[in-house]
């Protein structure tokens, strides 16, 4: 999951059938799973990692939990020990505090290889490689999901592109440096021998700075960024801040804002007036602490799940443990309070666009249309605002289409980024909007990838293609005419919008009647 809306807020009314579920939910709400976990406790891996540095100069290969080889790219020349000079990250009030469930110490089974490890003044980044040649593309997960939510697009665009993924700072393995003192640290730097920069609180403005400078002490060469929900948020952010270390941004589903409080730059008075008083209010704590509890019942966010993915067959009980495995790791909920009670970002989502657009970096979409979050209206009013956006389709593909349709992603992605790369026309010619989505038919090519999207007879993305099918996920490249209501409202008033959207995601999907909020 990734761009959190209010139905994470929601508890299931009550346990779903499958067996498998319930003995999970049993599993975690006992502690039995810790006690015959395997895994490296974070603790430990923080203290004395084989690799802290980095990678090291030579390739070698880690294993996903089904047997693929994932070979990690390694260049000794791009690659810097250095950190970023960047001092202490400033977290919101909470953020050392403990849930009352953590087990200190407890090893943690993340049910996903554990990658490279960069330390970084920001705090220890956790990130995984694949492939040896090619474009780079850094990959970036949304918000409560990690490097796992990428594996089956890294195995195969490895074959041509170097890849990247790693964890924000707070999410998945990658832990925030500590903070002695969370309130007076917001606004003080510490003095280093290169520079004097305070990094952000947790929140959009320190993951995009995280981003370049990843790119910069790590990667060392200008890469195309591909980020779902909050990670295109954050792509989208850090493209517009250091646009000389983007090739170029992919969206998909991209959340169109994380955090709702006032930032301190921007609006200075509603910042001490609100921000400040609500970090230290107990009453949020308390709040908080029960959307936590919620969101770490597992039949709980195996529904949200499903009504998140267009293919519910795909929510899996790893799945859900692998979401919920860093909920287990101490401080998680000092680190999810403080992630909740983030700011704005200094620059929104649409400052960044016209910012990104205005630098001729190149823009594409992937979205999946049925998104009961990110609804497609969205993704049409990115396209009017930056005309030059392509804008990719897939149906049937909710919220995270790169999980749900990697075979469709990882064909969109890969030509998308040879046409930019060669200076060839985009693929696929631009089509209107259907009121409602394409019929699917069977494969053009005979494909039958797999969730890899690993078949080399895949349809072709030419410039003419108008509709292609991969692994039954439709793919079509809009013009961004609005198509509706709601798209045409779109354009005149976000706020209204945004109300119109949710009325009618609740209009069309009555399952949502089936969670109420537990335990008040």
């Amino acid at each position: 999951m990734a761009f959190l809306p209010p139905p994470p807020l929601l508890r299931a009314r009550r346990p779903l059938p499958a067996v498998g579920v319930a003995r999970r939910a049993r599993h975690w709400a006992g502690g039995r799973r810790l006690a015959g976990a395997v895994g490296v406790p974070l603790r430990a891996a923080a203290a004395g990692h084989p690799c802290p540095d980095g990678p090291p100069t030579r390739a070698h290969a880690a294993t996903f939990r089904d047997g693929r080889d994932l070979m990690a790219y390694t260049d000794e020349q791009s690659v810097s020990r250095r950190s970023s000079p960047l001092v202490g990250v400033p977290t919101a009030v909470g953020c050392g505090a403990d849930d009352p469930t953590d087990v200190p110490g407890a090893a943690v089974d993340y049910l996903c290889p554990e990658g490279h490890y960069w330390e970084w003044t920001g705090g220890r980044v956790h990130y995984v490689t694949a492939g040896t040649t090619g474009p780079v593309i850094l990959m970036l997960p949304g918000f409560g999901v990690g490097t796992f939510h990428w594996e089956d697009n890294m195995t195969e665009l490895a074959r041509d592109h170097r890849v990247f993924c790693m964890d924000k700072l707070g999410l998945g393995r990658s832990l925030p440096a500590p903070s002695p003192d969370t309130a007076a640290a917001a606004d003080t730097s510490v003095a280093t021998d290169v520079a004097t920069v305070a990094l952000p609180p947790l929140g959009v403005d320190l993951w995009a700075v995280q981003v370049t400078a990843f790119i910069e002490a790590v990667i060392g060469e200008p890469v195309y960024l591909a980020g779902n929900s909050l990670g295109g948020l954050v792509a989208l952010t850090a493209a517009a801040a250091r646009s000389d270390l983007v090739r170029g941004v992919v969206l998909l589903n991209a959340a169109p804002f994380f955090g709702a409080l006032p930032h301190p730059t921007t609006s200075p008075r509603l910042h001490a007036a609100i921000t400040v008083p609500l970090r230290s209010s107990g009453a949020a704590r308390w709040v908080l602490a029960r959307f936590w509890s919620n969101l770490r019942d597992p039949p709980t966010l195996t529904r949200l799940l499903r009504l998140v993915y267009a293919t519910p067959a795909r929510v899996t009980e790893t799945l859900v443990d692998q979401i919920l495995a860093p909920t287990r790791v101490d401080g998680a909920f000092g680190r999810f309070t403080s992630m909740l009670l983030s700011t704005r970002g200094e620059r929104g989502f649409d400052d960044a666009l016209d910012v990104v657009a205005a630098r001729a970096v190149p823009l594409a979409m992937i979205n999946g249309r049925e998104d009961v979050w990110v609804v497609p209206a969205w993704g049409h009013r990115v396209k009017r605002r930056a005309p030059d956006t392509a804008y990719f389709e897939l149906s049937p593909a909710g919220h995270c289409p790169h999980a749900e349709a990697p075979a469709a992603v990882n064909a969109v992605l890969r030509a998308w980024v040879a046409a930019i790369e060669g200076g060839g026309e985009l693929p696929m010619r631009e089509v209107d909007a259907a009121p409602h989505a394409p019929a699917v038919v069977a494969d053009d090519g005979g494909n039958d990838s797999g969730g890899g999207g690993g078949d080399h007879d895949a349809p072709a993305l030419g410039p003419d293609t108008e509709q292609a099918i991969f692994d039954g996920v439709s793919v079509r490249r809009l013009s961004g005419r609005p198509r509706g209501w709601l798209e045409r409202l779109m354009t005149r008033s976000v706020v209204a919008a945004f109300i119109a959207s949710s009325l009618q995601t609740l209009a069309d999907h009555p399952e949502i009647s089936h969670l109420d909020i537990g335990g008040w």
